[in-house]
């Protein structure tokens, strides 16, 4: 292989190892996965005390919730109207366990 040649492989593999760290994702920061794990838990505390104001405090206004049986509620408001009905009917005594949090 001549000087050109090398150079040229040296560019390219250059140039091929910047696309591939540019596009990796960071090394796992510690206080995301606990923060991501505190809501987590604290929607499981919230829906065991049946307190849809306490989930909701964790949801974002445009929040979607999908019930055990697939239904899909849309929106704060919605959410809570109808984690209201759930508490008050069908899932009075309801309660979740959180079995297990992992991340890739």
């Amino acid at each position: 292989m001549n000087r050109l040649q090398i150079i040229s492989v040296a560019t390219v593999v250059g140039i091929g190892v910047s696309l591939l760290a540019r596009d990796a994702q960071p090394p796992s920061n510690r206080a995301d996965e606990d923060a991501i794990k505190a809501v987590i838990n604290s929607t499981t505390d919230a829906f065991n005390k049946h307190d849809p104001g306490a989930w909701l405090r964790l949801a974002t206004a445009d929040a979607e919730l999908i019930t055990a049986r697939g239904e899909v509620m849309h929106g704060a408001a919605e959410i809570e109207k109808g984690l209201t009905a759930l508490f008050q009917g069908r899932n009075k005594n309801a309660s979740v366990k959180t079995l297990g949090i992992t991340f890739d």
